[in-house]
């Protein structure tokens, strides 16, 4: 809402979607900041979830209608941690729900599916870190208490259903909560809720700065450029393939990738290696490679 943030029109994005039941980390971007969306997305993310055996739902989630029952055998949490660790970690293959914003042929698939379509969801790779089970605490039972850190695109209602299934029963996810993404931990100082977030747009800004993400994305790697001769004033240094945020007088102007090892040439103003833009924060920024 353009009032909502001071009246003025500022590009505004997340990164990373969250399901509609779900809690947590949801990373917002404003200005400049936007552009940054395929780097911040790749990096890992942490859910907790519950995973409720015995009965599947349309949904995959405490949300939709039981379509499925199936008794349950006896847990034994060491035997579920270890086929979790065979079958369901590093590189994985996984259906994501019907009910999802995945798109099949050009349409949402969760629009498909309340139209009551007839559809197949392809099949797609993520990447999972690592998982942890546990039973819970407060007693519940034919649940089980799931932690992981996976890469994006990773559908956490799936893994539960994939889990249940190999346990030889049914399962959905009851409770869902994203604890990490990326740089941003539910712990970290300065985040806000959403309702804290339109309230108080001014003080966003001292939430996380644009050159603390940029780090993040390059390890800390960076070029320095003379804003109005054009000239790397980071003279004789070499660069190593990869990633490099270019600044000029302390400001970010894009971020810039080196396909090969170069030097800084102070006296001719290029660097001695090719480099191409990844992300340009200014539409009309060029600069001699």
């Amino acid at each position: 809402d353009r009032q909502q943030l001071g009246g003025k029109r500022t590009k505004v994005g997340h990164f990373g979607t969250l399901d509609p039941f779900a809690t947590g980390v949801l990373p917002v971007a404003f200005g400049n900041a936007t552009r940054l969306a395929n780097y911040v997305q790749l990096e890992p993310k942490e859910y907790v979830a519950r995973l409720t055996l015995g009965r599947a739902t349309d949904t995959a989630d405490v949300k939709g209608a039981v379509i499925r029952e199936a008794p349950v055998p006896r847990l034994d949490i060491d035997a579920i941690n270890k086929l979790c660790q065979e079958r369901f970690t590093g590189k994985v293959q996984q259906v994501p729900p019907r009910y999802s914003a995945v798109h099949v042929n050009g349409e949402r698939a969760y629009e498909l599916a309340r139209s009551n379509k007839d559809f197949e969801m392809p099949k797609r790779t993520v990447r999972i870190n690592s998982i942890s089970c546990s039973l819970p605490t407060d007693g519940t039972r034919d649940a089980i208490d799931v932690t992981v850190v996976c890469g994006a695109g990773t559908y956490i209602r799936s893994l539960g259903e994939d889990i249940a299934t190999a346990l030889g029963t049914c399962g959905y996810v009851e409770t869902l909560r994203r604890t990490r993404s990326g740089m941003f931990y539910s712990s970290s100082p300065g985040l806000y809720t959403t309702e804290q977030l339109l309230g108080h747009f001014p003080g966003i800004h001292s939430g996380l700065p644009l050159s603390a993400a940029l780090n993040r994305i390059c390890s800390g790697k960076s070029l320095n450029w003379l804003h109005r001769s054009g000239k790397p004033t980071n003279k004789g240094a070499k660069f190593e393939p990869g990633v490099y945020t270019l600044y000029a007088e302390g400001i970010p102007l894009a971020l810039i990738e080196f396909a090969r090892s170069a030097t800084a040439r102070s006296s001719s103003g290029r660097a001695a290696g090719t480099f191409h833009y990844v992300v340009n924060f200014y539409g009309s920024l060029q600069l001699s490679a």
